[in-house]
């Protein structure tokens, strides 16, 4: 489990940032303290572009404005700064200096005694670096090395560039043969199939041994309204890959791989020899492991990019019953191919993951040729009977 000053940052606290201090915490390549704020000079402006444009071209990280360090680094105090739109500032300046803008950069003021607050900005691990400070027209890169920040070699600049293609070739080659593998586990059985993968996999990104993974494996989010359309499949075990829970008898599971990697299969989701889904069972199935995927990677502070995928297999024949009802079986025209894959979805912040079932589902109403899923109010919230 993440220490607690690596919380989301809208529930970070005070009391956070006082473990901070008490646990003696230190910089390291994805944390920088900072005890006053950038000076609002061209030098200060490009420190900070340094600082954040280093971090998103390693793993991300997060740098705590009002935190004070000594001369190893270490947090000695958390008494916070007197800038109360230093956020605004802050992303304001990056998003005009640094190319591409790094997507899901994010800051939030947490107040720590009157009139003070220490600045916390979330830079997320980039899926579209390597990022360049583009300041005063003097274009360098930056990359965090331990706690320093150096500029960034052509060869470095190269392989940076090389490991981002890489790394997309490596992800969507990882999902393409789990796709693979449980097609030929059904065995011409229909499935529906979800996954959600870190853009970055990590060995060990997830400790299968931490309990409330466990939990929340077993008592996955429940969607609002009726009881149906949870991804949980039972009792959860140590697996080959991670985590498993599964349906006797059946290739239904539920597994949380070690390097982040979740998979959710379903084979009989909508009652056997029915042609028909039901939009609203699948729009619970989706939300249901969404929110499953969020709370496992908030818990285990998994702060990469995310892809999110939903694949009917076996799929020939079946139609999209659009309707409130979930066993009422008015439906659209018939699917034609083997396999209906919807477009993946990215989730550029783990926050972001709430977003994913309403995007999933406007993909498949625009498979079966309709405008767009009407499950979810304007804020994207389930509102299903």
């Amino acid at each position: 489990m993440p220490a607690p000053w690596w919380k989301p940052l809208e529930t970070l606290a005070a009391e956070d940032l006082r473990a901070l201090v008490l646990a003696s915490a230190q910089e390291s390549e994805t944390l920088e303290f900072k005890g006053t704020m950038y000076h609002p000079t061209d030098g200060g402006t490009r420190e900070l572009l340094k600082d954040v444009a280093s971090m998103a071209n390693q793993r991300g990280g997060r740098l705590m404005i009002g935190v004070a360090e000594d001369a190893t680094g270490t947090a000695r105090s958390a008494d916070g700064v007197d800038c109360p739109e230093a956020v605004e500032r802050i992303l304001g300046t990056c998003y005009a200096n640094i190319e591409p803008r790094v997507a899901g950069l994010d800051g939030r003021h947490v107040d720590v005694d009157e009139g003070r607050t220490v600045v916390v900005v979330h830079i997320p691990e980039s899926l579209a670096g390597p990022h360049i400070v583009t300041f005063q027209q003097v274009n360098l890169f930056w990359r965090r090395y331990g706690r320093q920040n150096q500029r960034m070699s052509v060869r470095e600049i190269e392989a940076a560039f090389y490991r981002r293609f890489q790394a997309g070739e490596a992800l969507h080659r990882f999902i393409d043969e789990r796709k693979s593998e449980v097609y030929v586990a059904l065995g011409g059985g229909r499935g529906l199939l979800l996954t959600c993968t870190p853009v970055h996999l990590r060995d060990e990104a997830v400790d299968i041994h931490d309990q409330q993974i466990r939990l929340f494996m077993q008592s996955p989010p429940q969607p609002p309204g009726r009881q149906d359309g949870s991804v949980g499949c039972g009792d959860v075990l140590p697996s080959l890959h991670g985590l498993s829970a599964r349906r006797q008898g059946r290739p239904d599971h539920l597994d949380v791989w070690r390097n982040g990697h979740i998979e959710f299969l379903a084979t009989r989701p909508w009652g056997e020899g029915r042609d028909a889904i039901p939009s609203v069972l699948m729009a619970r199935f989706i939300y249901s492991f969404a929110l499953l995927a969020l709370q496992v990677y908030e818990h285990a502070g998994i702060e990469s990019p995310s892809v999110v995928t939903c694949s009917l297999l076996n799929a020939r024949g079946l139609h999209l019953a659009v309707v409130r009802d979930p066993f009422d079986d008015m439906a659209q025209r018939p699917w034609q191919d083997d396999t209906l894959e919807a477009d993946p979805v990215y989730a550029e912040t783990v926050a972001s993951l709430h977003e994913v079932p309403q995007r999933v589902m406007d993909r498949l109403y625009n498979a079966f040729g309709l405008d767009r899923c009407d499950l979810f109010d304007e804020n994207g919230h389930l509102v299903t009977p």
